[in-house]
C-alpha cells in the first residue's frame, strides 16, 4: 500500500514539474478527440442540410403527394387514413378537379355584345377547393355555383360563372361580365379577374395549364387552349368524365436523418394501401429519401476519410510532444535507470500519466469541444446544431483519445532503454539520425503507401476489382496517398543533414560568425529541428491540398452548372416580347438558338440544334479538362460555307443508282459519336428527314458532348440552315431560345423581372445551389473546410510549443554564447537565421507535397463525388496562387510570432539565472 501511494506521489509531482509540456499533451489529446468526437454530429448536420436542400429544389411532384382516383373513392374516410398515416407531415390538401373543352372557331369568343372569332380551340376548366386562399381579386368577383331558375334553363345549355387569370385577360382581351363558349354551347361567364399570389407554389405543381395559356405544337399549326376557373361545386353540377386529385402539401422540414427511414416506410405503405382501394398515388419522395439515405453512407465515408489526414497530424503533434516530454525528462529517466528502475517501471509511469490525460480528454474535453465547436460552426453556417450530442460522439472521443495514448506510449518506449552513460553520450554526440530514421520507418511507410497507391490505381480494392457494376474504389485505400505523403516528408528528412553541411561549407568563407555557428550547431545535431521541418511540411502539404482541392471543386461546381444550364441563363423565346429582350441585348451577350428533330429513315429521332456562330461563343462553353475542343473551334467548323451535295458521299441513305440525285447544299454539322452512322467519318454526308423532307448535312466534327445535349445530336449555324431549306421545313425548329451570359449582379436583377422569371428554361445559379447542396459535395467541401481549420490550429499550437520548450533545453547553451561574448542581438540573430532556415526548407517541401497529394487524390475524390452527381468529376486542378500566397504568407506569421515569442524569452533571460557559480 505504502509502495503504491510513494508511486501515486511520484506521479503527481512529476506531472506538475512538467505541468507546461503535459497541458500541451492534454491539449492535443482533446483536439484529436474533440475533431473525431464531431464528425457523426458533424456528418448528421451536413446530411440533414443536404435533404433540405433536396427537398426544397426538388419538383412539387417529387416532394409531395398527389393522390388521383374516380370522385366516388375520393371520401372523408380515405382522408382521414391518408392524414393519419402521414401525421404532422401534411400541411396543407388542395382538392383539384379539371377537364377540356373544345373551342374552335365556329365556338366565337362574346366580348360585350359582339362575337369575336380567335385562334382559341380550346377551354381547360379547373377547380380548386381553396382557391381563394391563394389568389387574389382584382376585377369583379368569385365565381359561385348557379342552379337553373326555369325550366328552359333547365333543358338548355348552362351558363356557369368563371374566373381568368391577369394574363388570360390582357391577352385574350376579356373583361369582366364577357362570355367565353365551347362546342357544347356551355357557356361562361366572366365573374372575376384574379392575379395568383405566387405561381411558384407546391399547390400549382409548377404546371403552367391553370395559369397561361396552353400551346400544343401541330403538324400544320399549333392548338391553343385557355384556362378558367370555376367552382368545386358548378364542377360537379355540370361536367362527368373530369379528372380528381387531391394534393397533399408536405412539410419538408419535418424530414430529417432521424425519421428519414420512418417516412420512406410510411410511404410505401400508403401506396400499397391507397393501391388496393383503387386510387393511385404519386410521390417522387420516396426516392428521393431512399436515394438520400444510400448517399448517406457514402458521404459520411468520404468525411471520415478525409478527416484521418487531420486526425494523423493530430497523433504526429503528440508524438513531438511526447519527444520533447522525453527529451525533458531523458536525465530522470536515466537516472532512475542507473538507481536500478527497470524499463517496465519507467514506462509504467508515463504510460500511467498519459493515462490520466487521455481519459480527461476522451471523457471530458473532446465532447466539451466537440460541443463547443458544432455550436460556433452552427452560428456561423446557420446550421440546426442538436442539443445533446450523440452516444456516436462519446465513443469517438474516448477511441481518439485511445489511439492518442497508444502512440504516446509507443514514442516513449525507446527512450526508456537508455541509462546515464548512454544520456550523457547523446547529449555530448547527438545522433544524427531520428529513431524512426534508424528504423527505416519512413522505406516503410513509402513502400506501404506506394503498394496501397497502386492497387488503388490497379484494381480498387484488394479483394475484388469490382463490386457489381460500382467502380467505386474500396475505401480503406484511399488512405493510401496520405501515407505517401508523410513518406515522402519523411524521406525529406534524410537530406537535412546533408542540406546543412553543404550550407555550413558555404558560409565558413565568409567573416560573420552568428551564421557558421548556428549551422554548424544545428548539423551537428539535427534531430531538434527535423521535427519541426515535418512539422511545418505536413501542415503546410495538408492545408494547401484542403484548399486547392476546395478550390478546384468549387470552380467546377460553377462551370458543370453553366454547362447543364447551356448558359447562365437560358429563356424561352417564344414567351418574351421582342422589345424586352432588345433592352437585354443592350447590355448583355445574347444568342438565340433553335432547337428542333430530325429523324433518320428508321424513325430514330435526333435533336438538333440550330446556333448563331458569331454569338454563339460569348454565351457558352465547356468546364475546364472536360475535352480539349472549344465551343469556338465547333462554330468555326459550322460557319464554313455549305457544299453542293452530288448524292454519291451519304452514309444515312446510300445512292445505288448510276445517277447522282439532285444537286443540294449540304448543311455543315457537327454530330454526336451515337449519331454517326456506321463507318461515317468526316466530310461525309448524312441525309436525314425533317417533316418528311430529305435534308443533307455535311459532317464538320464529331464530338461526345454538348451543353445540354447529351446523345443523338447534331449542331448547325441556325443562318445557313434556314438560307438551305425551305421556309415551311425551317418553321419545325419550334423551339426558340435565348441564352444569355450574365454576372451575378445583374443576373439576379435579370431573374426577378416578371417577363424574365416565366420564361426561365434554366438557371445555371439554382443548378449551382443544387450541386453545391448535394450531400456529397457539401460533405466533400466541408470536410477540407473542417481539414484546414484543425490543420491551422495544430500548426501554431506545434510550433510555439516546439520552439518554445527548445529554447527551454538550449537555454544553458545560449548562457555559454553569452558569457564568451556573443551578444544579445547576435544571440536573437541567430535564433532568427536557424527559424528563417527551417521555414524555408519546410514550406517548400510542403508545397511540393501538398500538390502531389492533390493530384494524387483528385481521381479518387471526384469518383465519389460523381457517383451521385454524374459530370461532378474534377477533370484539371486550378490553382489560385493568390490562395497559394496567402496560406504561405499565413503559415510564415504563425512562425514568426513563435519566433519572436523566443526572442522575447531570450532577450528577458540574464546569465546568473542560467549559469552556476563556476560554469564559464
Amino acid at each position: 500500500m505504502k509502495s503504491k501511494v510513494l508511486f501515486l506521489n511520484f506521479i503527481a509531482r512529476h506531472m506538475f514539474r512538467h505541468l507546461g509540456m503535459n497541458v500541451a499533451v492534454l491539449f492535443c489529446f482533446s483536439l484529436g478527440a474533440g475533431l473525431l468526437g464531431s464528425l457523426p454530429t458533424f456528418a448528421a448536420i451536413t446530411a440533414e442540410k443536404a435533404l433540405e436542400s433536396s427537398l426544397v429544389n426538388a419538383h412539387p411532384s417529387v416532394r409531395n403527394i398527389k393522390v388521383e382516383a374516380p370522385l366516388s373513392i375520393l371520401s372523408s374516410a380515405l382522408n382521414g387514413y391518408i392524414n393519419e398515416s402521414l401525421g404532422d407531415l401534411v400541411d396543407e390538401r388542395i382538392f383539384v378537379n379539371n377537364i377540356q373543352r373544345n373551342a374552335h372557331s365556329s365556338a366565337p369568343l362574346i366580348i360585350g355584345e359582339q362575337e369575336v372569332y380567335t385562334d382559341l380551340e380550346g377551354i381547360w376548366i379547373w377547380s380548386f377547393d381553396k382557391l381563394t386562399q391563394h389568389t387574389s381579386l382584382l376585377k369583379g368577383e368569385w365565381p359561385v355555383v348557379t342552379y337553373p331558375i326555369s325550366q328552359a334553363d333547365a333543358l338548355g345549355p348552362p351558363t356557369i360563372q368563371a374566373a381568368i387569370t391577369e394574363e388570360i385577360a390582357s391577352l385574350l382581351q376579356i373583361q369582366v361580365g364577357d362570355l367565353l363558349q365551347d362546342n357544347n354551347e356551355y357557356k361562361y361567364l366572366v365573374t372575376g379577374i384574379i392575379q395568383i399570389n405566387d405561381p411558384a407554389e407546391d399547390m400549382w405543381w409548377q404546371d403552367s395549364s391553370p395559369i397561361y395559356l396552353t400551346i400544343e405544337p401541330g403538324l400544320n399549326e399549333d392548338t391553343i387552349s385557355a384556362p378558367i376557373f370555376i367552382h368545386s361545386s358548378s364542377m360537379r353540377e355540370y361536367f362527368f368524365g373530369y379528372a380528381s386529385e387531391w394534393r397533399y402539401i408536405l412539410q419538408p422540414e419535418i424530414i430529417n436523418i432521424s425519421n428519414a427511414e420512418t417516412v420512406e416506410s410510411d410511404l410505401a405503405n400508403l401506396k400499397n394501401r391507397l393501391s388496393a382501394n383503387k386510387a393511385k398515388m404519386t410521390s417522387g419522395l420516396p426516392n428521393l429519401v431512399q436515394d438520400f439515405r444510400k448517399d448517406l453512407s457514402t458521404s459520411r465515408m468520404v468525411l471520415y476519410l478525409l478527416s484521418i489526414q487531420a486526425f494523423l497530424f493530430v497523433i504526429f503533434t503528440l508524438i513531438l510532444m511526447a519527444t520533447l516530454l522525453v527529451n525533458n525528462s531523458l536525465s530522470e529517466m536515466a537516472a532512475l535507470t542507473s538507481r536500478g528502475a527497470s524499463r517496465y517501471q519507467i514506462i509504467l509511469t508515463f504510460a500511467f500519466q498519459m493515462l490520466i490525460l487521455a481519459i480527461i480528454a476522451g471523457f471530458i474535453m473532446g465532447p466539451l469541444l466537440t460541443w463547443i465547436g458544432l455550436h460556433i460552426w452552427g452560428w456561423i453556417s446557420g446550421d440546426r446544431v442538436p442539443g445533446l450530442l450523440p452516444i456516436e460522439t462519446w465513443q469517438m472521443s474516448i477511441l481518439a483519445a485511445g489511439i492518442g495514448w497508444f502512440a504516446v506510449v509507443m514514442a516513449i518506449i525507446p527512450a526508456t532503454r537508455s541509462g546515464l552513460l548512454d544520456w550523457q553520450q547523446s547529449v555530448s554526440r547527438p545522433s544524427q539520425a531520428t529513431a524512426w530514421q534508424k528504423k527505416y520507418i519512413d522505406i516503410f511507410l513509402l513502400l506501404f503507401g506506394a503498394l496501397l497507391y497502386w492497387q488503388l490505381s490497379s484494381s480498387g480494392s484488394f479483394v475484388m476489382r469490382r463490386i457489381k457494376d460500382s467502380d467505386f474504389a474500396d475505401p480503406l485505400l484511399l488512405i493510401g496517398p496520405s501515407l505517401l505523403l508523410i513518406a515522402l516528408a519523411m524521406l525529406y528528412l534524410r537530406l537535412f543533414p546533408i542540406i546543412l553541411n553543404g550550407l555550413t561549407s558555404l558560409t565558413k568563407s565568409g567573416r560573420g560568425i552568428v551564421l557558421p555557428l548556428g549551422l554548424t550547431r544545428i548539423a551537428r545535431n539535427p534531430q531538434r529541428l527535423s521535427w519541426i521541418v515535418l512539422l511545418i511540411s505536413l501542415a503546410s502539404g495538408l492545408i494547401l491540398f484542403a484548399k486547392i482541392y476546395s478550390e478546384s471543386l468549387n470552380s467546377t461546381q460553377v462551370q458543370i452548372a453553366r454547362y447543364i444550364a447551356g448558359s447562365n441563363l437560358r429563356l424561352d423565346a417564344n414567351q418574351i416580347q421582342n422589345s424586352h429582350i432588345a433592352e437585354i441585348e443592350e447590355v448583355l451577350p445574347i444568342s438565340q438558338v433553335l432547337r428542333g428533330r430530325v429523324q433518320e429513315n428508321s424513325g430514330r429521332g435526333i435533336t438538333i440544334l440550330a446556333v448563331d456562330p458569331e454569338t454563339f461563343v460569348n454565351v457558352s462553353e465547356y468546364p475546364s479538362g472536360m475535352t480539349n475542343l472549344t465551343i469556338d473551334i465547333i462554330m468555326q467548323a459550322i460557319n464554313q460555307p455549305a457544299e453542293i451535295d452530288q448524292g454519291e458521299e451519304s452514309t444515312s441513305t446510300v445512292n445505288t443508282n448510276s445517277e447522282p440525285k439532285q444537286t443540294t447544299p449540304a448543311i455543315p454539322a457537327i454530330i454526336s459519336y451515337s449519331t454517326l452512322p456506321k463507318g461515317g467519318k468526316i466530310g461525309d454526308h448524312l441525309e436525314l428527314l425533317m417533316a418528311g423532307q430529305p435534308i443533307t448535312f455535311e459532317i464538320r466534327g464529331i464530338i461526345a458532348d454538348f451543353p445540354t445535349l447529351s446523345t443523338d445530336f447534331l449542331i448547325v449555324n441556325s443562318n445557313t440552315f434556314e438560307n438551305v431549306v425551305s421556309t415551311s421545313i425551317a418553321t419545325q425548329l419550334r423551339n426558340s431560345e435565348y441564352w444569355i451570359s450574365t454576372d451575378e449582379q445583374n443576373h439576379d436583377q435579370l431573374v426577378s423581372l416578371p417577363f424574365i422569371r416565366n420564361a426561365i428554361l434554366a438557371d445555371s445559379t439554382k443548378i449551382l445551389n443544387i450541386i453545391r447542396n448535394n450531400i456529397m459535395t457539401l460533405g466533400t467541401v466541408r470536410a477540407f473546410g473542417l481539414n484546414g481549420l484543425i490543420l491551422a490550429i495544430i500548426s501554431l499550437v506545434g510550433l510555439l510549443l516546439a520552439n518554445y520548450f527548445s529554447f527551454r533545453q538550449r537555454e544553458y547553451e545560449f548562457g555559454i554564447l553569452r558569457a564568451y561574448g556573443l551578444s544579445r542581438g547576435q544571440s536573437n540573430l541567430l535564433l532568427v537565421s536557424e527559424g528563417i532556415l527551417v521555414l524555408v526548407l519546410g514550406l517548400i517541401s510542403g508545397i511540393i507535397l501538398g500538390y502531389s497529394l492533390t493530384k494524387l487524390m483528385r481521381p479518387y475524390i471526384s469518383l465519389a463525388v460523381s457517383r451521385t452527381l454524374p459530370g461532378m468529376t474534377v477533370h484539371q486542378i486550378d490553382i489560385n496562387w493568390l490562395s497559394v500566397a496567402t496560406i504561405v504568407g499565413l503559415l510564415t506569421a504563425l512562425y514568426c510570432i513563435a519566433m519572436a515569442l523566443i526572442v522575447f524569452a531570450l532577450w528577458r533571460s540574464n546569465i546568473h539565472q542560467v549559469l552556476r557559480t563556476g560554469d564559464e
